[in-house]
């Protein structure tokens, strides 16, 4: 009896073994795949080169020398030889009642003599009787055009500082008509006539 529950048992563990080498492991699962990842954005290669500089600006060209300040047309060039130079007489003008000589030379230097009551020659007289002033004048182009030539004048102090005549050599602008060579004050009311050049009292 107890061989053949001995033999009982080794059949049932062979059984037993037999099954279990029977039975197949279950398959390996495949491998997740990989995350995809987006590519790297391609950035746009830069332009290494660099920008040319700008041009350097051009220096303004300089001013023409001896021309005036002027308004409306071109700047009036005056020298040595130009057709207003001379000297010019007025014998009166509304209240001056005596002459006035103005002379424009070159270089825009101007000379104005009031004589107002000159001293006789030959006579002894505490002053001449004649007023200076010296300076120089500028130009001024007509903005319309046959109008005048504008000459501003700048003028020094008159010589003698205490001539007894209110309003001696007191002229700040002349008015030259080149059409007609003819030098005038407060417009056409006080023409002027050239001529010969004095030599001034002292």
């Amino acid at each position: 009896m107890r061989l053949r529950h001995t033999l009982g048992m080794v059949v049932a563990l062979g059984a037993a073994a037999c099954v279990v080498s029977n039975e197949q492991a279950p398959p390996a699962q495949p491998a997740a795949p990989a995350p995809v990842t987006d590519p790297a954005p391609v950035t746009a290669p830069t332009d290494t080169a660099a920008t040319p500089p700008a041009p350097a600006p051009t220096a303004a060209e300089p001013a023409p020398t001896s021309t005036e300040t002027v308004t409306g047309k071109a700047p009036l060039r005056r020298g040595k030889g130009d057709t207003s130079d001379g000297t010019y007489s007025s014998k009166s003008c509304g209240a001056r009642k005596y002459e006035r000589l103005v002379t424009l030379g070159p270089d825009r230097k101007v000379t104005v003599e009031d004589r107002v009551s000159p001293c006789p020659q030959g006579a002894q007289c505490i002053w001449s009787g004649i007023v200076m002033r010296s300076g120089t004048y500028g130009v001024i182009r007509p903005n319309a055009p046959g109008g005048p030539i504008t000459f501003t004048l700048e003028l020094g102090a008159p010589t003698p500082a205490n001539a007894p005549v209110q309003g001696a050599g007191d002229v700040s602008k002349l008015e030259w008509y080149e059409s007609r060579g003819q030098l005038t004050e407060s417009g056409d009311n006080c023409p002027y006539e050239k001529v010969a050049p004095t030599t001034p009292s002292k």
